[in-house]
């Protein structure tokens, strides 16, 4: 009866160093280790995997309670049986070799040194509204290509996206990061790429029987991976890395890509989403040609030149010279000007003291005969 009372009070005093000593760290243990602690089953352990994953590293042992389902029951059950850092995990001194043989977590360690790697291609340049193809990858431990891995893109402008491969458009130009983040179990890794988004500035060139120039007329080169030229009803998509350079234009042989235009208007080139980047139109001014001053009516040629009222224009013309009708010149058309405005004013003057005149002539008049009658009286 002595011997079981002491072995018990020794299994009393003993077990809370050996679960302190062997404390579960939260930020490498896997899914297996971690449904070791009180009240931690399958669905919680692969929830304390997955918010590591999304969020890094637990800083404190407290940060565990921010996964879904944990709550202050579960974190006093586990709070002293779990840490954060690796230091419980290091190499036990020499002399415990029986301890050091049978102690796993330096393997795990070791395991834990390696690390997944992924890449979201190179650095590139766009043009705004146009998709652009964007395709991670992902490598094992071993470099082996990750297959159920999970990609989760950035795009440095409040956009999201999750998959290996797709096709995205930036809206406005400028300079963005992408960011790609990869899991895979409770490995991750990240890659990040520049991208240039420039306005569309391209141009069809000449167009013959045997090629299709086209230009770019931007000061960065550009990519037309993926587009497509349209010609006669008949499509060809330009291959990954067809690199126009800047300020420089592309001849596309017919032979090669199968089309037959005979005309700019019969070509048009498409964004990789089929929508039209370059369509011709018919210019809506076809010549200029400058009007000079020698055409203009001087004064000493205008002799018989007709007053337009201001509520008329009229085209002033020379009515005593015989002018060439294959050189002829339609003047502008224009108000009268303020030399020809001002002779108006003697005349609007002249008709005003006539109008005086007349109506103190009817007054006298009238006067006049009022004093020609006799008034005689009636008896």
């Amino acid at each position: 009866m002595y011997k079981s009372v002491v072995v018990l009070f020794l299994l009393f005093i003993v077990t809370p160093y050996a679960f302190a000593d062997h404390a579960v760290n939260i930020n490498t243990a896997d899914k297996e280790m971690l449904t070791t602690l009180t009240g931690i089953g399958d669905v919680k352990a692969q929830a304390i995997i997955d918010y590591r994953t999304q969020n890094g590293n637990f800083q404190t042992i407290e940060d565990i309670k921010n996964v879904s389902g944990i709550g202050e029951v579960t974190f006093n059950n586990i709070k002293d049986h779990i840490t954060v850092s690796s230091n419980t995990e290091t190499e036990p001194p020499p002399e415990t070799s029986e301890t050091s043989s049978n102690n796993t977590p330096p393997q795990n360690i070791q395991v834990d040194t390696k690390k997944i790697s992924a890449t979201a291609g190179g650095d590139r340049t766009v043009f705004a509204g146009a998709d652009a193809l964007f395709e991670g990858s992902a490598f094992g431990l071993k470099g082996e290509p990750l297959e159920n891995a999970r990609y989760i893109w950035t795009f440095g402008n409040g956009d999201r996206r999750e998959g290996k491969t797709f096709f995205y458009n930036f809206p406005f130009p400028g300079t963005y990061v992408v960011v790609l983040d990869v899991a895979s179990g409770k490995y991750s890794a990240s890659d990040r790429i520049k991208v240039e988004v420039v306005p569309a500035k391209i141009t069809i060139g000449e167009v013959t029987t045997d090629f299709i120039e086209i230009q770019n007329y931007s000061d960065v080169e550009i990519d037309l991976g993926g587009w497509m030229i349209l010609a006669n009803t008949v499509y060809f998509r330009f291959p990954q890395n067809t690199i126009v350079l800047a300020q420089e234009a592309v001849r596309i042989s017919n032979l090669r890509t199968g089309l037959s235009p005979t005309s700019k208007k019969d070509v048009s080139i498409l964004y990789p989403n089929g929508t039209p980047a370059v369509v011709y139109e018919e210019p809506l001014i076809v010549n200029r040609k400058p009007i000079t001053t020698q055409s203009a009516t001087s004064p000493s040629t205008a002799k018989n030149v007709t007053l337009a009222s201001p509520n008329q224009n009229t085209v002033a013309v020379d009515t005593t010279n015989d002018i060439n009708a294959t050189s002829q010149v339609a003047l502008p058309i224009a108000a009268p000007s303020s030399e020809k405005g001002s002779t108006v004013f003697p005349w609007a003057f002249g008709v005003f003291l006539v109008a005086i005149s007349a109506i103190g002539g009817v007054f006298f008049i009238r006067r006049k005969r009022y004093s020609e009658y006799q008034l005689k009286e009636i008896e």
